[in-house]
């Protein structure tokens, strides 16, 4: 009886959780170039988060997804100049863009001024949650950057301000990193599942340690211009980074073997590519089905111990979390990429992104484990054995939405 109704307890709890936490961080960029009294926009956002206007009813979802956005977007973006508005001259337009990605384009004839004020009203009263990255770029070639949000619809910016101090740099972009994080849901259940796999706070401070190591290498390695991967394919594998750490954890607790269904599900998937042309690649399908095998592999056997003399195979485990963490360091710097970096401070500019990226870890990371220590006394051990298999079931079941609807928009 208590087994019924604790799988009843768990499949409401998941279901509760996937309503909140399935949408990821929603977020849009627009870069405004000024030339004496011609402004250009290019407005560029993800195209799969164009999908969440089908929750206004009056939307004709059997449009393209580039008409809906032109659609949304009419008269909800104004520009002003010293306070008299702007006018139209080119309505917006699609242009190319990268893969997984819709870019619109329109230009505004502006009267000589010093104060720029962008008005942005799209997308906050479907998402409120919902963030808007603009730069930008005076005549003279100086770059501002400026952040809205519901509660800050509007920004207003002095063109004649051209003198960024480092002050100015360290807050704009530690906020940045600091809010990219904090809205981030599937980089921090990614972090919620390695407190799960962690037995002792020691263990848990090492694999964030590599955790950390890896997605600070490849987001500036991404952010100069060295890499830059297809970031549908960089999102989907964050998901499949939360599977796996979940199925490790599994794996661990139940010495249940998962490498023959995990297999099957990938092979299906090269199937369904290779029959109706969705999903990823074959071969980075492939790829991922390669390195599954090897890491779960790995982590049955040097699995962490709490024994102190086992400590030398957290150094395994420590390098898997930091090649996790070059996954999801891509992710982290699709910000910078779209808003760019000022030229004369591009180092002090990316440390204080990345500055701002590790301080919310931490904030996460130390309520984290204040609920842990305070579960620990305060429940008994079958009420946390009940908790830790829901977290486990839906941080799995999170991070194979994400992977499966990823890789579906490729």
């Amino acid at each position: 009886m208590n087994r019924s109704v604790n799988a009843i307890l768990l499949l409401c709890l998941t279901c509760f959780s996937f309503t909140s936490l399935a949408h990821t961080r929603s977020q849009s960029f627009s870069q405004w170039q000024i030339s004496d009294q011609k402004v250009t926009l290019s407005f560029n956002i993800l195209s799969r988060e164009i999908t969440r206007l089908a929750a206004d009813a009056s939307v004709d979802v059997r449009k393209e997804l580039s008409q809906l956005l032109i659609d949304h977007l009419e008269g909800k973006i104004q520009a002003n100049m010293n306070g008299i508005a702007c006018q139209i001259i080119k309505p917006l337009i699609k242009i190319s863009a990268s893969k997984g990605y819709t870019r619109l384009e329109a230009e505004f004839s502006c009267l000589p001024g010093s104060e720029f004020q962008l008005v942005m009203q799209g997308f906050f009263d479907v998402v409120p949650s919902h963030l808007h990255y603009a730069r930008v770029i005076s005549s003279s070639g100086e770059a501002r950057e400026m952040v809205l949000s519901d509660a800050t619809r509007t920004q207003v910016i002095n063109l004649n301000n051209s003198e960024k101090s480092y002050w100015e740099t360290a807050k704009t972009y530690l906020k940045l990193g600091l809010e990219h994080i904090l809205i981030g849901n599937d980089h921090l259940i990614f972090l919620l599942a390695l407190v799960l796999l962690c037995g002792r706070l020691s263990q848990g401070l090492i694999l964030v340690t590599g955790f950390t190591l890896g997605h600070s290498i490849t987001l500036s390695l991404s952010v100069f211009g060295w890499l830059q991967p297809n970031m549908t394919i960089v999102e989907a594998l964050i998901g499949f980074s939360i599977v796996l750490v979940a199925l490790e954890k599994i794996q661990r607790t139940t010495d249940k073997k998962l490498m023959i269904p995990l297999a099957f599900t990938l092979f299906a998937l090269v199937f369904v590519k290779s029959i109706f042309s969705l999903g990823l690649p074959v071969l980075t399908l492939f790829g991922i089905t390669l390195f599954s095998m090897s890491y779960l592999v790995l982590v049955k056997d040097f699995a962490v111990k709490t024994s102190p003399e086992k400590m030398e195979n957290v150094g395994i485990q420590f390098l898997l979390t930091g090649t996790f963490g070059f996954i999801h360091g891509f992710g982290f710097a699709d910000v910078l990429r779209e808003i760019g970096l000022p030229p004369d401070q591009l180092g002090f500019a990316l440390f204080s992104f990345n500055l701002g990226v590790e301080l919310g870890q931490i904030l996460v990371l130390s309520l984290m484990t204040v609920v842990f220590i305070l579960s620990q006394k305060l429940l008994s051990i079958n009420v946390r054995a009940f908790a830790t298999t829901s977290l486990v079931s839906i941080v799995l079941g999170l991070g194979s939405y994400w992977f499966f609807v990823r890789s579906l928009n490729y």
